[in-house]
Formats: C-alpha cells, structure tokens, sequence
C-alpha cells in the first residue's frame, strides 16, 4: 500500500462490509457536530454478521414501547409523506425523503430496529432503509426518545455495528466526505473517530485536495493535508450488509407477524415446507397469537380489476407451528411464486381477530412481503393484486 493517509485509509478500510452511499453534488447537511473527546487508539473492527444475536431474538415488546408513540407518528409520515409538503419534524427531514422517492412502496422499504448498540442498557431506536441508509437514530433520555443521528442521501449514514457508523456525504460541488463515527458511552451523543474530505483548490480536477481530521469538521484550516489523490479517496467507498429492520408495513393495526429472511448466525425451530429453490424466511411475533397456520395458495380466478381468490389448505401440520409465540420465532423453508404468492398465513391477534397475509417477494428488491388479504376459511382473496 503506498504510504498516503495510511491511518484514515486503515480505518475505513476498517469498515469493509458497510453499505456503499452515492455521493452526490449540491448542498449537504455536515456530519453532525461533535465534542472534543478521546477517540479509540484502534480501528473499529465490525461485526462479521449483522449485529442481532440469537439472545436478542425477538425483540422484547417491552424494549419498543416508550418508542411507540414516535413509531406511530413516523409510521404515518412513510406512508403519507406528501401530507407533510416540506415540513417534518425535527431530525425528520431524511425519513421524509427517502418516503417521496420511495412512493408507494415506502412501507415495505423502509422499517425500524429497537436495539442496544451504544451498550448502555437503553435500547436506541434505528430509522432507514432496508438497503443499509440509516436515516434516523434515537436514544432515550427520562425515558423520552432523544434525537442523536439525522441522514439523508447527500448527508447519510450506514450502521457498521458495535455503535460504529460509516458517513458518506457532499458538501458541494467539489467537497465530499467519508469516515467514522461512533455513539458516545451513553448513547446521548454522535462523537468523530476519522474523517476524510476532498476540497479544491482551484478549477482543475488535479487542484482538489484530500483533508483529514477527527472532529467532522470539513474546514481546511481545522485538518491535515493528506498525500491521497482524489481518485483513491473514492476508491475508499466501500460494500456493504443491511440491518434486518422490522418493515413499517408491518406497524398496521393487528400486524402481530413480521416476515424476513433468515441470517447466518440466527436459529430458531425450522419447519421445512420445500427443499428446491427454497428460502429460509424468520418469523416473529410482537404480541401473543394463537391458531397461527400456514397456507398453501392456488389460484383459482382473478377478475379484470385484479382481484385474486386463491383456493388455500394447511400447508403443514408440523406441531412447531402451534409453539410459535413472542418467545418462540419459527423459521419457514419455502419457495415464492414468480407472479402470485403460493404461501399464506392465518392466525388470530390479542383481540380474538383473525388476521389473513399472503407471502411474496418485492419486485423492488426481494425483500419479503406480507400482503393483507381476505380469508373465509377455504379461500384467500387478494384485492387488486394486494
């Protein structure tokens, strides 16, 4: 390696699994402002796998319940974002944006995760997009939700584990930056561990200049010069993972079940529904259920308006089922219709209400999809496609 900002690059490098943010030209909001502090005299080294552990799964409904009220309300800005014209609330503006580029699929997009990652024992609250941007993270203090991240694309973050974060932002035309920031002991404050940033000095490609310091702050005067060309610096944008966020999709009222796919180092009962092309699907449960069933779907008709009506039968009678509980997730091994869903599941809420979703893969991204559906026993019926 040639010897150009060794220490900035080992630390981003560091980071090799993060997500890749697009930086873009124009305006950006900075890195947010940090306190002077100690920093860590070694590089933070991530997780080798999301951070959610088999102890964590599932989440304790306990954990979300002084976030609720603001899960509610940000729950109605994703699915409503024009509602909201060119207002949001504060530390807002990100989860608003990402919403109006997502439009209509918003709420299968974008989701939330209840965790500890500053190691505190308060649980942080995580907004952003199920393809790594983080736009929002919360702690609480006297037990209200605190703000302490805000990202957007131009100005975003993405989660490296271990209350690590990798920036990637622009500050104009010429002025981009990446590094890495990290939660502070009581999870209160955004502190800056590295961060490198471009800067012209003059009209010429050649005249941009590469800065680093560990404050976040894009003032030359404030940083030092580095030996890094700008070709090199971008060549720093790294790959990344995602975080397995709970979809807003899933906040509706009666939505007890969410829906994911299965990561390396996470187990739990496993019921095997096909074995060819199949997908291992995790299911949790946010409150208590009961008479929760697995569907096989064939379709039998569908009208000029799209209304589906599939005929529906259990699709195992595999005695794990009925243990599934909050406690208890399950694991699903099954194969997705290319066009129509081919599972669904039943099962009755808290409230004694029977609640009917059919299973499908995001034409967007993959992602699983629970879509609400009808059911009358034998039949399920998708109305318009959803």
């Amino acid at each position: 390696m040639k010897e150009i900002g060794r220490t900035c690059i080992c630390f981003l490098l560091a980071g090799a699994m993060l997500m890749s943010l697009t930086a873009c030209s124009g305006t950006a909001q900075n890195p947010q402002p940090v306190e002077e502090t100690q920093h860590p005299t070694e590089a933070p080294v991530p997780p080798t796998s999301n951070p959610v552990s088999e102890e964590t799964l599932p989440r304790e409904e306990a954990a979300e319940e002084p976030y609720d009220k603001l899960l509610r309300q940000i729950y109605l800005l994703v699915c409503d974002p024009d509602s909201y014209w060119d207002v949001a609330p504060e530390g807002q503006q990100g989860i608003l944006e990402s919403a109006r580029n997502l439009g209509s699929d918003a709420p299968n997009a974008m989701g939330y995760l209840v965790e500890d990652i500053s190691g505190d024992g308060i649980p942080e609250l995580l907004v952003g997009e199920n393809d790594g941007l983080i736009n929002a993270v919360y702690t609480l203090s006297a037990g209200q939700p605190q703000l302490v991240l805000s990202g957007r694309y131009r100005s975003g973050y993405a989660y490296m584990g271990s209350g690590f974060f990798f920036y990637y932002g622009s500050n104009g035309a010429a002025e981009t930056g990446q590094g890495i920031f990290y939660l502070s002991e009581d999870g209160r404050s955004l502190q800056c561990q590295e961060f490198l940033f471009t800067h012209a000095q003059g009209e010429e490609a050649a005249d941009i200049r590469v800065y680093r310091n560990s404050t976040g702050s894009w003032e030359p005067e404030e940083s030092q010069l580095t030996d890094m060309t700008a070709q090199e610096f971008w060549d720093l944008d790294p790959a990344g993972t995602t975080l397995p966020l709970t979809l807003f999709a899933y906040l509706e009222p009666g939505m007890a079940v969410s829906a994911r796919y299965l990561n390396d180092d996470e187990t739990a009962a496993e019921v095997i529904l096909d074995t060819e092309y199949a997908d291992r699907v995790l299911f949790t449960a946010r409150s208590p259920i009961s008479q929760f069933t697995v569907l096989k779907l064939t379709l039998e008709s569908m009208d000029n308006a799209g209304t589906a009506v599939l005929s529906a039968r259990p699709a195992s009678d595999d005695p794990l089922l009925e243990g599934f509980s909050p406690d208890c997730p399950i694991i699903l091994q099954l194969s997705f219709g290319e066009i129509l869903p081919t599972y669904g599941i039943t099962y009755v809420d808290e409230n004694g209400q029977t609640r009917c979703f059919a299973l499908q893969q995001s034409g967007r991204d993959g992602a699983v999809l629970m879509l609400k559906a009808q059911w009358d026993g034998e039949h399920v019926v998708l109305n318009n496609g959803n």
